[in-house]
């Protein structure tokens, strides 16, 4: 399996870019008509939190954009090198740059978070670790982390018993962590609102940032027309409360998926977790959203 993955990334590789976008879309294209259970969660996560607009175009739209993820997961190093990445804010760059802090990059499903990670290793030349699920069949996961540490990105598994003891001990050395917060899983978190909602938000990791004098950013990377990206970066207040601080970065994270629904992956199930701990199947939260969608 290891060998046919590698075979396809070279194959992709020695394509030029424009050729490797549009196989991309031509296999998420056949993708989106599948009719999965992951596809129906994201067709009605769509239409309860996005009403006002076409939630079949910005599907579509959403496969695509993952498509492209991957493509420009394996071909980081050329879109790095071709200028087509700019920073929305320089004046909190600058202020990134000139921090003497650790620092804990909070960033989601939203854009090119594989790339925003090559980006910020580059940019900022300093060790960058990102905490990241393993992915279950371990082919996959084993050429998705060479592909990260070919471009300066060190991985730590959220599976890893003693990953938070880690964490710590890097944000204590002054480096530099990154995690993506946005999706419902068996970690430590806070319900928090998120498109008006209360939602499961980890919690631990800004915790433990709070405790090792880390400064706090929030950090988005977003693909424009004509194969162009956006970096948005905003320092948070380490001294608010964690809560407030999960309450700032739902409210950031919406805005960008407002702007760009199709660069966020709506197949996660995010609202789930009820106040009451229960926590719905598959089936159960389809029809949870639909009874919502009925009763409006």
């Amino acid at each position: 399996m290891g060998f046919l993955i590698r075979l396809v990334i070279n194959f992709f590789k020695v394509l030029p870019l424009n050729a490797r976008y549009f196989i991309g879309h031509l296999i998420t294209d056949l993708i989106y008509y599948i009719p999965t259970r992951e596809k129906k969660v994201a067709s009605l996560q769509l239409q309860r939190f996005l009403p006002n607009i076409n939630h079949l175009r910005t599907l579509k739209k959403m496969y695509n954009s993952f498509g492209d993820t991957c493509i420009e997961a394996i071909s980081a190093n050329e879109i790095l090198a071709s200028n087509v990445i700019k920073i929305e804010d320089q004046e909190s760059f600058k202020s990134v740059l000139n921090d003497p802090n650790p620092k804990l990059f909070l960033t989601g499903h939203v854009g090119n978070w594989e790339l925003l990670a090559a980006w910020t290793a580059k940019e900022l030349k300093f060790p960058l670790t990102v905490i990241g699920r393993s992915i279950e069949n371990p082919s996959v996961q084993n050429e998705l982390l060479k592909l990260r540490t070919a471009y300066g990105v060190q991985v730590l598994s959220k599976d890893d018993k003693l990953s938070a003891f880690k964490i710590l001990r890097l944000l204590k050395g002054n480096n530099i962590v990154g995690a993506l917060i946005d999706q419902d899983t068996d970690v430590e978190s806070l319900m928090v609102p998120f498109f008006g909602v209360l939602s499961k938000t980890p919690s631990a990791l800004i915790t433990g940032a709070k405790k090792s004098g880390a400064s706090i950013y929030t950090l988005f990377l977003v693909r424009e027309e004509d194969r162009h990206f956006t970096v948005k970066i905003k320092r948070l207040n380490s001294q608010n409360t964690t809560f407030d601080l999960l309450c700032e970065y739902n409210t950031l994270l919406e805005k960008v998926i407002i702007k760009y629904p199709w660069q966020w992956v709506w197949v996660h199930k995010r609202w789930r977790s009820k106040e009451d701990g229960q926590v719905l199947r598959t089936n159960e939260y389809i029809t949870d959203l639909q009874k919502q969608l009925y009763a409006k």
